[in-house]
């Protein structure tokens, strides 16, 4: 068998959380590349494009996550109330800090 034939047979073999798990991590890579682009960049409009693309990738991300969830491909527990609230206040706090 050819590499050719072996890889163009072993792309046709990938499962759809495969695909989805590949994209999601890719997704959450280029979240972190712009946020640290955002957050170095000095140059108004280079930050103005690098907020518009860091929001964009993360609705992209969003989407990827759902369609995980929907498809019983990314599980989750449910946090109980007071997790929720404790980590709203911890967030909440540091952006007064900003």
């Amino acid at each position: 068998m050819s590499l050719k034939d072996y890889l163009e047979n072993k792309s046709s073999q990938l499962t759809d959380q495969e695909i989805i798990t590949d994209t999601l991590g890719g997704q959450k890579g280029l979240l972190k590349m712009y946020t640290t682009a955002l957050s170095e960049g000095s140059n108004p409009s280079i930050r103005d494009l690098f907020r518009k693309n860091l929001s964009e990738c993360a609705c992209d991300q969003y989407g990827s996550f759902e369609y995980m969830q929907q498809n019983n491909l990314y599980p989750l527990e449910s946090a109980p109330p007071d997790k929720i609230k404790e980590a709203q206040t911890k967030f909440a706090e540091q952006k007064k800090n900003c």
